[in-house]
């Protein structure tokens, strides 16, 4: 998670920037030149920049603290009491930190006492303006994630009210033997597997990796072609994910009695992308290319094998020395007139999973 824990921190450093701004441009029209000014000057400029980016990366970092550590693990209610209220101290530690900085600085109009300081009526003011901010940024960020990267600025201009059509891999992981590990387990401790096993799903997010859909105890990844190594990429994401499964298979042993297994099918092509519904809006892809990846993965459990590919990825893949693949053959794949070629693909030197 690396790389999207960087991305927070831009966000919320890029957010907090224009926040600063607007934040200064609003109170000098309130309060004039003299209330606690900071853009005034040149070196009043640097101190703004320094204490804007103070804030970007105290929220930020709260920010991937709470996804690290309590996001997906209580329930909802409790979450968000949670966030409010480390929230607040946060914004009561970040104003604090304001004012012995500006205090550093010999900041014209800073009360000399940190009562006074707070009996301003411009700091409350600036805690609720925090919040709003780190709300917006967070719910952002958020449904950035859930639309796929760039895709809300695309959202918010229009550009999916017609059908649009653009190059996709696409990736079905699949647990194997759910049914099975559904009926031992009970309905509510396997969902708890479920939730575990997609919370360390989130490794693939330093991959490029896109989350398209939840699917019972499977899940459907893609990933932009245009991306630099995107076949590459999409590969190090799942064998990744399985190496987590793998590295925590003491903890999956002690809590469920199991460590969980997953399968996995790969193609690459075009899909259409459009916005739908009307009581539920949200991004869909259609075509032949997710079609075909579904049954791509369905063949892995007829055929015995843990993850296979398409010839058109097969043909993106080959050229990277990392990877092991073995041609399996013709299959049929159901709602197809002729047969594929499929590969299955493994780690160089590795003995399956």
């Amino acid at each position: 998670m690396k790389e999207e824990y960087q991305r927070i921190i831009r966000d919320y450093m890029l957010g907090w920037f224009f926040a600063g701004l607007l934040w200064e441009l609003l109170r000098y029209g309130s309060y004039g030149r003299d209330e606690f000014g900071l853009l005034y000057s040149i070196d009043g400029m640097g101190i703004f920049f320094l204490l804007w980016f103070c804030q970007s990366m105290i929220y930020g970092g709260f920010h991937i603290l709470f996804e690290q550590n309590l996001a997906g693990r209580i329930r909802f209610h409790k979450m968000i009491l949670v966030f409010l209220t480390v929230q607040m101290i946060v914004g009561v530690f970040s104003m604090t930190s304001v004012y012995y900085v500006a205090q550093l600085f010999n900041i014209p109009g800073v009360p000399t006492s940190i009562h006074e300081f707070y009996s301003m009526r411009i700091v409350p003011v600036a805690l609720v303006y925090a919040s709003i901010v780190n709300a917006f940024v967070g719910i952002s960020i958020v449904t950035n994630r859930m639309l796929g990267r760039g895709n809300l600025l695309k959202l918010l201009q229009g550009k999916f009210y017609k059908p649009q059509v653009d190059e996709r891999i696409i990736m079905f992981i699949d647990m194997k033997s759910s049914t099975k590990l559904a009926e031992q387990l009970g309905h509510e401790k396997y969902s708890l597997l479920i939730q575990e096993c997609f919370h360390d799903l989130a490794v693939v997010y330093d991959h490029h990796s896109e989350v398209y859909q939840y699917i019972g105890d499977g899940v459907i990844l893609f990933w932009d072609t245009k991306l630099k190594n995107s076949s590459a990429e999409s590969c190090r994401a799942l064998f990744k994910f399985l190496d987590t499964i793998d590295a925590r298979s003491g903890f999956y042993r002690r809590e469920f009695g199991v460590v969980p297994q997953f399968k996995a099918g790969i193609h690459v092509g075009d899909v259409t992308i459009a916005e739908v519904g009307t009581l539920k809006r949200e991004l869909a892809y259609h075509g032949d290319t997710i079609n075909t990846a579904s049954r791509i993965q369905d063949q892995t459990g007829e055929l015995g094998r843990h993850v296979l590919i398409s010839e058109a990825f097969y043909q993106r893949i080959e050229t990277y020395q990392e990877f092991a693949v073995k041609p399996v053959g013709k299959i049929h794949l159901k709602g197809k007139e002729n047969d594929v070629n499929l590969y299955e693909i493994d780690r160089l030197g590795s003995n399956g999973h």
